[in-house]
Order: C-alpha cells, then sequence, then structure tokens
C-alpha cells in the first residue's frame, strides 16, 4: 500500500514537473497533507521526492512543508528513539548541534533566522529517518529513492527527446555542456544507478537470468542518462564506489588491497571522464577541477584569517555568496559541502559532522555487507566536489545510511549473524 502511494506520488510529481512546473509544490503540499493519514513516515518519504527530483517549492510553500515535516521528525525521534540503546547519544548531540548552529547564527554577519532554522531541520529529519526506517521499514525508504531516481531519469529522457534542455559546445574544450537544470539532477541518478547494480550483483550470485537482464538494463541507462549530464564529479564517485562494491565481492581481497586498487581506478575514472584529448588541458591544476582549489582557498582562508569566532563558529549558515563579494568569482558557492559546513560553523561544527559520519559509517564498515557501506561511500563522494553546507540530499541519504547500520541492531540476536542486504 505504502509503495504503491509513493509510485502514484512520484509519476503525478514528473508528470507536473514536466508539463505544470508552477503547479508541482502546491500539489506535494496537498500530497503531503493527506498522506498523515497512511503512516506518519509517508511525510518525509514525500518531501525525500519533492528534493531528489528538484522541484521548485515556492517561499511560503517551502516554509509550510518545513514546519509540517520538522513537527513529523521530531515527534519521531521522542517516540522511537529508546529503539537501540546504543544510539540514544545521538539525540543529546542534536542539542549540541543546536547551540552549535546558534552562535554560529549570532556570530555569522550574513546568516539569517529562516537558514538557522533550516541548519537544525536538515539535520533533524536526517536522524528521523534513521530512527523510523531502519529494520523492515528500510525497504520503504529505499522504494522512494529508487522510484524518484527513476523519475529523474524519465525526466531527463524526456527533456532529451524533446529538446528542452539547452545544449553549447565549447570550442576551446571540445565538449558538449548543457544547461544547470539537467546537471543539478545528476545527483539523484547516483542511488538508482547503485541500487540497481547491487541487485544485478545479487541476481548474478543467485543465478537469476531474467532479473540479472532486467536490472543491467537500468544499469546501463542510468549511466548513460548521468554521461549525458557532463557531471565529472558525479561519474566519478559512482564509478569509485561501484568499482569498490564488485572489488568487496571477491573472497580473500585485503582491505589495503581493495583501497588501493579502488584508487587506482578512481584515477582511471577521472581521466575517462574528462572526455578530453587536450592532455594539458585535462591536467590543468585550475582546469581540472573548473577552478574549485581557488575558491575553497578563498573560503577556507576567510575563516583563517577571520579571527578566533570565525575559527570556532564560522560565519553562520546562510548564503555563502555574499562572502565573495568583489572576487573574480562573486557568483559562486562553495562547491564542496564539506568546505562549505567549515565555513557556516568553523571547526566546532565540523568535528561534529566528522563525530556523525563516523558513528554513522563505523558499523557499515564491521557489517559484513559491503553493499552498506558502499552507499556511504558514494554519498560522502557525491558531495566532497558538489553542494552548499544545507544541501537536503545529503542528509537524507546520510539518514538512509544511518538506518542501514541501525537495522542490524533492531534485529533480534538470532538474525545478527548473518547480515545480508538491507534494502
Amino acid at each position: 500500500m505504502k509503495m504503491f502511494v509513493i509510485t502514484i506520488f512520484v509519476i503525478t510529481l514528473a508528470a507536473f514537473q514536466i508539463f505544470s512546473p508552477e503547479r508541482a509544490s502546491m500539489f506535494a503540499l496537498i500530497a503531503i497533507i493527506c498522506s498523515f493519514v497512511i503512516d506518519r513516515g509517508m511525510p518525509i518519504c514525500m518531501f525525500v521526492c519533492v528534493d531528489m527530483m528538484n522541484i521548485e517549492v515556492q517561499d511560503s510553500i517551502q516554509a509550510a512543508l518545513l514546519l509540517l515535516v520538522g513537527l513529523v521528525a521530531i515527534s519521531i525521534l521522542v517516540q522511537e528513539s529508546n529503539k537501540v540503546p546504543q544510539y540514544k547519544k545521538l539525540i543529546p548531540s542534536l542539542f549540541f548541534f543546536s547551540l552549535i548552529s546558534f552562535f554560529s547564527f549570532i556570530a555569522g554577519y550574513h546568516s539569517t533566522i529562516m537558514y538557522f532554522i533550516r541548519s537544525l531541520y536538515v539535520f533533524i529529519i536526517a536522524f528521523a529517518i534513521g530512527f523510523h526506517f531502519c529494520g523492515k521499514n528500510i525497504k520503504i525508504l529505499s522504494f522512494t529513492f529508487l522510484s524518484s531516481g527513476l523519475a529523474v531519469m524519465g525526466i531527463v529522457m524526456y527533456q532529451l527527446l524533446a529538446g528542452t534542455m539547452q545544449m553549447e559546445f565549447d570550442a576551446e574544450t571540445g565538449r558538449l555542456t548543457y544547461g544547470e537544470q539537467v546537471r543539478t539532477l545528476s545527483n539523484a541518478l547516483a542511488f538508482p544507478i547503485y541500487y540497481s547494480f547491487i541487485e544485478y550483483m545479487q541476481a548474478i550470485e543467485k543465478k537469476e537470468v531474467f532479473k540479472r537482464s532486467y536490472w543491467l538494463v537500468f544499469v546501463l541507462l542510468g549511466t548513460t542518462l548521468l554521461l549525458f549530464t557532463m557531471s565529472r564529479g558525479v561519474i566519478v564517485a559512482v564509478g569509485i564506489t561501484l568499482v569498490y562494491v564488485f572489488l568487496s565481492r571477491i573472497k580473500n581481497v585485503r582491505k589495503s588491497t581493495l583501497l588501493l586498487t579502488t584508487l587506482f581506478a578512481a584515477l582511471i575514472i577521472y581521466y575517462i571522464s574528462t572526455l578530453e584529448l587536450n592532455t594539458e588541458y585535462m591536467f590543468n591544476r585550475v582546469e581540472s577541477l573548473t577552478g574549485r582549489d581557488e575558491i575553497w582557498g578563498y573560503y577556507l582562508g576567510r575563516v583563517f584569517n577571520g579571527g578566533p569566532l570565525s575559527f570556532l563558529f564560522g560565519f553562520g549558515p546562510g548564503d555563502i555568496k555574499r562572502l565573495s563579494v568583489g572576487t573574480s568569482f562573486a557568483d559562486a558557492y562553495e562547491h564542496s559541502l564539506f568546505v562549505g559546513f567549515f565555513v557556516s560553523f568553523g571547526i566546532i561544527g565540523f568535528a561534529y559532522l566528522l563525530w556523525v559520519l563516523f558513528k554513522v559509517g563505523r558499523p557499515l564498515w564491521r557489517s559484513k555487507s559491503k553493499y552498506d557501506f558502499g552507499m556511504f561511500l558514494m554519498t560522502i563522494l557525491l558531495f566532497v566536489p558538489f553542494g552548499a553546507a544545507l544541501k537536503p540530499l545529503f542528509y537524507y541519504l546520510i539518514g538512509l545510511c544511518l538506518a542501514l547500520s541501525m537495522s542490524d541492531l533492531v534485529k533480534p540476536k538470532t538474525e545478527r549473524n548473518e547480515k545480508q542486504i538491507s534494502w
């Protein structure tokens, strides 16, 4: 029933996005309100779909959605935080981050109350996803990400066939570049490609010919569309993760060998993803990172040279573009979620983020299923060269990883010894 509702919601939302995008946000708001009748986790699933599909939401509707989904998330944390004793300490840590965010908000001259609320919201949602969708509910959450990603594939295919996307030829590099609307959808393609690859690998292990062919089609389709988006960072992140997962299935492979082989594969994938024949251009320090090294250096320099208060608490959650006024890249943003987080919340906030990622990633690394850790690895790699400090999709994916890490803990002891993939 829940998966059927999500399917209908995603298909309808995709239709609005293609044919009447100005009405998509209003439909999403009405659907999310109605979904309270089915289950309290449904509003979160639907809001994840809205963000993954890059739906443009008006400010008033966005505020209403934040209020509704935020209240649902808080109720989930209050009622379900006792499921796993090992994760009780994560709840007080939210209060600690609230203090960090508040001090950053007070110290930062480019912060606003809306960004302060949103900084708390993304963490609360991530934790609520982890607590509510662990165990058997992980299938519903995974289906939400998968259906949203497949809808993104459909939107990209429609734009390709209809010719509605912007296409330009760069004579200097010899590359075809597409409009930002398509490029921003590239992150959403990562999950369905990864999920389809996992199902494909499992079908091979179980010798299921039909399922193997079925999921291989989705792997090839998603990969093709991802190449069309020309998003080099996402291509590299997905490629590294798939290589890691594939190699991890080989018996008697040491972790050190696995990591070194994955690193070597990453260099090859990066070389191929540039799609350049001009070697001098490809290995140019600035151009190969599309100017990110200069941008990162500028923003980090502002933190280190801004005094003790800026170093400890950053410049506050907000529009980081205001810090670049008067520079040659005044219209740029941080181009890295981790750099943006450090600039916004300082060294204390950045240390908190690393602690949360450690608490989420360690159980996945120790798990017998390398598929779960692969999901965590891909999430980190996706947002090293992309995203702003409060990019919702990153925290939703971290919530998924948290649910994966908790799924083994909420099972009875008799089921914990043979952990299978938690999709």
